[in-house]
């Protein structure tokens, strides 16, 4: 609306009956939160504002909108006085201003005569004067034109004296404040749109209040122990300082200013959608096995970094390497919040489509509300925070999803209660620098790492199977290792082992898993059971994200067996199955590139190449390192023909077998060929891969790419090893490939600075980087033993070198 009135400041213009006022626009906003109408508005209401007269609106102290049964948005524009008296004495200044503003509303361009509405909120008036101005109005509207309209009042008409007198009294301000005559269409017009509506409000046993504290109480839940009656005083408060500032509230706005005090329901338009999170969120979770053999190990210490985390941070990563129980303590806490509330709960694997409205739909969301407004809404009635399980897994088609998600939280005002937390396996830095990086560059990022159980932890889980007891606490560190990751020790509780069989590596348990049929089957049922799992994982692996459909499966006899034994999951109603976690997939499909011999390249290219897949290939790797085949296999043409991530997964699975000394000639052998060139690649692939941010870092900043510079190893027990590795090499390795030796160490000795035990290796990297940087200086003593003209930046190398001193020598103590 264009103003046509001088502008005041919103505090001024509140007036003596700014209290009175304060109270109607509370009322109205309490229809706001209830999403129900209110006197003077033909449907919901969605959105109040106050002293608008700045923006266009003559009647400037509340403005309503709502929307009706056809979904069109009228508007309702009220003056609101404490008492009224209707005549045209020039004395009467409230009713002359009604009736001006009320006529310059209805003249202006913008105003909507279909719908719209305009007048005045009163309390104290003569009672047969509101009752016959409202007749007066009322009678305007049901007549369809002027002339029903002016029989009304016509000797043999039903308009009673007094509401003739009213009319008269309005027309006669019509034709004083006009600026030209009103035809008798445009007053019965202006009538029909004109109306008068009474609140009870400021004295003992008033009504309307009370109407409003039901309108409240409709809105807490049912176990609340709040007063609507406070929440009521609540609402009055933040109408009066919005009116202060012209404000105006829509639904989410008040919302989500009200949930800072108090804890609200669900509003009525959201019942549908949230139910089906909730109700997702129960499906999700009980795909996320947390038990062993049907105990749960409670794991104080990590609910507790856990708790620490998301009180300081708002993106907070559970992180570890495969099987050791990044989900299970998602589940965990999902579960102590779903005793009071409810949460928002994706599952990678359960991703469709490319934004929230796609995947809303696919999930049978119901999409009433856009997805600002359904977060809000959480936030009031639930808990505000976002469970990602396996965000690293997330496939690149279904990103958006996440990033629309994640992006719309950090960066939306309205939405700043809400936090994530993630899952993601330790492979390295790519999920959040690559991806996720510029949209994280904001957030406080809290990191909650899953390690393998430690020796109490260790030592109650014998305790309830002590059939486990000797793995678990082996004189071998290999096979420590294995056993006290959560996962494989359910596999282990359910596999019948000899008493001489110790698995020492993940692909030992393999095999022995294999061989049973994934559990502990016999005779035929183990082939059955085997090529169930192998068509299952060659069908999945198509379209990582969806559940493979029964019927297209020819092995259904051993399907419901499997399901029993919690290998994978079947869905009767419909008729869908799935690995019941990801680790059996990987296994199943190892065997599937086993089955393919030398072709299995050929497969991955069948299959599409998909990245989540590369701890196959790396699984694959170490088998064929054992089989003597490792270096034969990467001469093979295909890789190059491939995508370099299948030489990288070769690579890295190799240096990664726990055995690598054993099987070290061929493998060393390779990376020397074509001058090193594997060699180099694997440091660099190394160092991206097995790395991650300095969490020492994201504890006390947001800076992201700091903490990325300072990255700590992912596997302190791998990195043992690869740098035990290099040491061992280092004598015959070429100049140019010193720089990325040194970026390497540097990782390594990140975390030793921070260790509270001592690392023997680090003094060895101490005295490398001496001895190289007193040489490359030409310091005296220090012969010239290596042709520093082969790196090619020297400059950056001694940067990097003094670095690596320093660090170093603030980790190792020198004699």
């Amino acid at each position: 609306m264009k103003n046509r009135n001088t502008s005041q400041s919103p505090e001024l213009a509140g007036g003596d009956g700014f209290t009175y006022e304060g109270h109607v626009v509370a009322f109205y906003l309490t229809a706001l939160l209830a999403e129900a109408s209110a006197p003077g508005c033909d449907g919901t209401v969605v959105n109040v504002a106050s002293q608008q007269r700045d923006f266009g609106y003559p009647l400037d102290d509340v403005i309503i909108k709502w929307k009706d049964a056809s979904d069109r948005i009228g508007t309702t524009s009220l003056q609101v006085k404490r008492d009224l008296t209707i005549s045209s004495a020039e004395s009467n200044k409230n009713f002359r201003d009604i009736i001006r503003d009320s006529l310059a509303s209805y003249q202006d361009a913008s105003f909507n005569d279909d719908i719209d509405k305009y007048g005045v909120a009163v309390n104290e008036i003569s009672s047969a004067k509101f009752r016959d101005l409202g007749f007066l109005c009322h009678i305007a509207a049901e007549s369809g034109d002027i002339e029903h309209f002016e029989q009304r009042f016509s000797n043999e008409g039903n308009a009673s004296a007094n509401i003739k007198a009213i009319r008269d009294v309005v027309y006669q301000l019509l034709n004083e404040f006009s600026a030209t005559l009103l035809t008798p269409t445009q007053k019965h017009d202006f009538l029909k749109h004109f109306i008068i509506v009474r609140f009870d409000f400021l004295h003992d046993g008033e009504v309307d209040a009370h109407i409003a504290e039901q309108q409240i109480q409709s809105q807490l839940p049912a176990n609340s122990i709040v007063s609507p009656v406070l929440v009521w005083s609540h609402v009055y408060e933040l109408g009066r300082e919005s009116a202060g500032k012209a404000g105006q509230f829509d639904r989410v706005r008040l919302v989500h200013e009200l949930s800072k005090v108090v804890k609200l329901k669900e509003g009525r338009t959201f019942e549908e959608q949230i139910a089906k999170i909730k109700e997702i969120t129960n499906t999700y979770l009980h795909q996320i096995q947390s038990d062993i053999d049907g105990y749960s190990l409670d794991r104080t210490v990590l609910k507790l970094k856990f708790t620490e985390e998301l009180k300081a941070k708002r993106f907070i990563q559970i992180t570890g390497m495969p099987g050791t129980g990044k989900s299970a303590l998602l589940r965990t806490e999902i579960e102590s919040y779903l005793e009071s509330s409810f949460v928002l709960f994706l599952k990678s694997d359960q991703l469709v489509g490319k934004n929230w409205v796609q995947y809303a739909q696919s999930s049978g969301i119901p999409s009433t509300h856009n997805l600002k407004d359904l977060l809000v809404e959480i936030q009031s009635a639930g808990t505000p925070i976002l469970f990602i399980d396996g965000i690293d897994r997330v496939d690149s088609q279904h990103r958006p999803i996440i990033e629309e998600l994640i992006s719309l939280i950090l960066n939306d005002p309205l939405l700043i209660e809400w936090k994530i937390v993630v899952t993601l396996r330790e492979t390295g830095l790519e999920p959040l620098r690559t991806w996720l990086g510029s949209v994280l560059k904001q957030a406080s990022i809290g990191n909650v790492i899953v390690n393998k159980l430690d020796d109490n932890e260790a030592n109650i889980l014998s305790t309830q199977f002590p059939n486990l007891r000797s793995l678990l606490f082996n004189s071998s560190e290999n096979v420590r290792h294995v056993i006290r990751t959560p996962f494989f020790a359910k596999i282990l509780s359910t596999l019948s082992l000899s008493d001489d069989t110790s698995p020492e590596s993940e692909l030992d348990l393999i095999h022995e898993w294999w061989k049973r049929g994934g559990y502990s089957a016999t005779s035929q049922k183990v082939i059955d059971r085997q090529n169930a799992l192998l068509e299952l994982a060659e069908h999945k692996v198509k379209n990582l994200s969806k559940p493979v459909k029964r019927r297209s499966l020819n092995s259904n006899s051993e399907l419901d067996e499997l399901n029993s034994d919690g290998v994978i999951r079947v869905d009767n109603r419909k008729s869908i199955v799935d690995f019941a976690h990801d680790i059996f997939f990987e296994w199943s499909l190892l065997y599937n590139l086993f089955e393919a011999d030398d072709a299995w390249l050929n497969k991955i290219e069948a299959f599409g190449q998909p990245p989540a897949i590369a701890r196959v290939v790396e699984l694959l790797a170490q088998q064929k390192l054992e089989d003597s085949e490792w270096s034969s296999d990467i001469n093979k043409p295909k890789f190059n023909e491939l995508r370099s991530q299948w030489m990288r997964a070769w690579l890295l699975g190799a240096i990664s077998h726990p055995q690598i000394s054993t099987y070290a000639e061929q493998f060393r052998g390779k990376l020397a060929e074509n001058d090193y060139a594997l060699y180099e690649k694997l440091l660099v692939w190394f160092q991206a891969e097995k790395t991650k941010p300095n969490p020492l870092i994201l504890a006390t900043s947001k800076d992201m790419r700091t903490a990325t510079s300072m990255a700590w190893p992912s596997d302190l027990t791998l990195w043992f090893q690869v740098i035990k590795f290099i040491l061992n090499d280092i004598s015959s390795l070429p100049e140019f490939l010193y720089q990325q030796i040194t970026d390497v160490f540097s990782v390594f000795q990140n975390v030793t600075l921070n260790a509270d035990f001592s690392l023997e290796l680090s003094s060895e990297i101490l005295q490398v980087a001496l001895d190289w940087l007193s040489e490359i200086e030409g310091l005296e003593g220090s012969a010239s033993i290596h042709n520093w003209k082969l790196i090619d930046d020297t400059s950056e190398f001694r940067n990097s070198l003094r670095s690596l001193l320093i660090t170093s020598t603030i980790s190792v103590t020198i004699p």
